[in-house]
Formats: structure tokens, C-alpha cells, sequence
């Protein structure tokens, strides 16, 4: 279920507070490889496919502190379509 960017608190927009990430992926050259990024925080992805960016973004942010997983903003790229699993996994809000 796509989260509308509107509802995005306004906190975040001012980038004063620790813990509103925006994420984004981009594809290696041939295909070979998708980094997954949540600015500042990036890793490496087998693929593209929503279950594979959201293993990478829940391993990524075991070891951040709850108080620093608020919200994610997201792209609309299918990538991100499981943004429920991740949600509950990293319990911020995903828009």
C-alpha cells in the first residue's frame, strides 16, 4: 500500500532531526549489482526485488538505535513495494 509523500511529518523536511532517511537504489553497470541507499547508510543488493531491499535495509538499520529509524522516504520504484515488511521490521514509517 503506497504511503502518500503529503503525510511525511514536517520535521523531516527541515533535516534538523536524526532518524528521517530517504532511500533510493541504483542499478551496477550490466546489471551486475543494486546498491541500495538510505542517505549516509548504503549496502549491497543481489537484485531489485523488494524482498532483496528490504533484507539489505533491515540489516542495515539493526544496529541503529530505534529513536534514529523514524521515517523513510521512498520512491515509488517497486523496489520499495514491501515497505510493510520493513515497516514492522524496523518499526519507522515508511511514506
Amino acid at each position: 500500500m503506497r504511503v502518500d509523500i503529503s503525510e511525511r511529518p514536517a520535521i523531516a523536511d527541515q533535516k534538523t532531526e536524526i532518524g528521517h532517511w530517504e532511500s533510493d537504489t541504483m542499478i551496477g553497470g550490466n546489471h551486475l549489482g543494486v546498491l541500495v541507499t538510505h542517505v549516509l547508510v548504503a549496502g549491497l543488493a543481489k537484485n531489485k526485488t523488494a524482498s532483496e531491499i528490504n533484507r539489505v535495509t533491515e540489516k542495515l538499520f539493526q544496529e541503529i538505535h530505534p529513536d534514529q529509524r523514524k521515517t523513510f522516504t521512498c520512491d515509488n520504484g517497486k523496489e520499495f513495494c514491501g515497505h510493510q515488511e520493513s515497516r514492522e521490521e524496523t518499526r519507522s514509517r515508511f511514506l
